[in-house]
């Protein structure tokens, strides 16, 4: 997933990051409730699609990790990802 992910950030213009979502699990989380959606679907092609739905929202440039928590809950965020938020 992370190599695809690599791919699309080299391929895709204006793209730093291809997603927002900065952890690998998280990714796969959202990546495993597609496909349990659509259990027919190959796990490359949903990720495909999820991709493409965050495009509007990919890191454009290189922006620093911020750590941001909620209660005792942590997440790095991109700056750039934040800002928009």
């Amino acid at each position: 997933m992370d190599g695809y992910i690599s791919g699309i950030n080299q391929l895709q213009a204006d793209t730093y990051d291809a997603s927002p979502v900065v952890s690998s699990n998280a990714m796969a989380s959202m990546v495993r409730n597609l496909c349990s959606t659509k259990p027919d679907m190959k796990f490359e092609t949903s990720l495909a699609q999820l991709l493409n739905a965050l495009k509007p929202y990919r890191v454009q440039k290189n922006s620093r990790l911020v750590e941001v928590s909620v209660d005792n809950n942590f997440a790095a965020v991109r700056q750039e990802t934040l800002v928009w938020m």
